[in-house]
């Protein structure tokens, strides 16, 4: 028979932002700032995923848009209130092991879209048993915007800080990993 094509694996990541809506009309977030954000992201981790890889398209190999069956990708933002994404989140909690949760704070230079196919890896590499949830600041993605991102990095303190309290008050979170890269 023909051989069965392994499937690709669906992963729910939380998120909080603190960035504006994308400028494009597009179901993105971009690099300026704005109100705090809340949701869920569905990432799509490929069948062939190498742990310590971050699967994107590549111009070296005239890869030039996302596919599915090779790369990383977000497959879709569900935007919810406050509230709801704190009873979502607590459901998850309930289900995890010791009631786990891992935060994840990208660097410096990252758009929303980097920063979720980061943090998406980064647990499905560790097996992490719990929800994870990114907290995204308004970086500009870009290498000219060290001094912005530098400046926006600090203005979002408060926000992070906020969201942990969250945490700790609003779920029945009993464990937070808080995982913070480069300038985040």
């Amino acid at each position: 028979g023909a051989a069965v094509e392994p499937s690709a694996q669906q992963f729910d990541l939380f998120y909080v932002t603190d960035r504006d809506s994308d400028p494009g009309g597009r179901e993105d977030f971009g690099g300026e700032r704005g109100k705090l954000s809340f949701g869920i992201a569905t990432i799509r981790i490929p069948p062939n995923h190498e742990i310590g890889r971050q699967e994107a398209p590549s111009v070296f190999r005239c890869e030039w848009s996302e596919d599915e069956r090779k790369h990383i990708s977000v497959k879709g933002l569900l935007p919810m209130d406050q509230p709801e994404f704190l009873q979502q989140l607590g459901w998850a909690l309930e289900k995890s092991r010791d009631r786990r949760v891992m935060v994840f704070v990208h660097g410096y230079n990252s758009s929303f879209t980097d920063a979720a196919r980061r943090a998406a890896q980064f647990a499905t590499d560790l097996k992490f048993a719990g929800p994870v949830l990114l907290f995204s600041w308004p970086s500009q993605g870009g290498i000219t915007g060290y001094t912005v991102d530098e400046t926006n990095a600090e203005w979002s303190q408060a926000h992070l800080v906020q969201t942990l309290k969250d945490l700790l008050d609003r779920t029945p979170a009993k464990r937070i990993y808080l995982i913070a890269h480069s300038m985040g």
